[in-house]
């Protein structure tokens, strides 16, 4: 808990504008890009990500960094911001290959038979999501769409973090299982 309570001061000592704080925050930050780009050659580079993290913590009036509470060491809580970013960066980048491999893409000739098809899956897919049930659709929402932590979903919802998240891996496995029939 000491190691807790130096990295909740350096916090602190970061919030008062302390420029050694700050130098010692961005090595600490660089080591945890690091050490998440690993697993992401290609998607996103550690000096990217060190980037990320540092304008995230200080953004909208540090209110990122506000936020730590000091419950888990600082690169505990760090890694866990980086895995967003790089999940994120990661999904953007499937999303950029799928667009670009995109047949019906604005950049190909048009071909009628493929659009048709394109449109009736997406038709299919918006079916099968109008199709599932209210909290499912909020609960998908919320945390896929709008990107809302499990714990914030969970005081509103008023069950548990965990409780959301098995709620969520229930769900998409459901919705896995149906939207098999759109997807070639």
């Amino acid at each position: 808990m000491a190691g807790h309570q130096d990295d909740r001061s350096l916090v602190a000592r970061v919030l008062a504008g302390e420029p050694a704080a700050r130098t010692a925050l961005e090595a600490r930050v660089q080591q945890v890009a690091r050490a998440s780009t690993r697993g992401a050659a290609g998607v996103l580079e550690a000096d990217d990500l060190a980037q990320s993290l540092l304008l995230a913590l200080f953004e909208a009036d540090a209110r990122l960094l506000h936020s730590y509470e000091g419950r888990a060491a600082l690169t505990t809580w760090l890694t866990a911001i980086a895995r967003r970013h790089v999940w994120r960066a990661m999904q953007r980048a499937t999303r950029e290959r799928a667009l670009a491999d995109d047949p019906v893409a604005p950049a190909s000739a048009p071909d009628p038979e493929r659009a048709t098809l394109s449109q009736a899956t997406v038709a299919g897919v918006r079916g099968v999501l109008d199709g599932l049930p209210a909290d499912d659709r909020l609960l998908l929402g919320l945390l896929v769409e709008q990107e809302v932590p499990a714990h914030v979903v969970a005081q509103a919802l008023g069950i548990t973090p965990d409780g959301v998240r098995m709620r969520k891996m229930r769900l998409l496995r459901r919705l896995a299982k149906s939207l098999s029939a759109w997807w070639p």
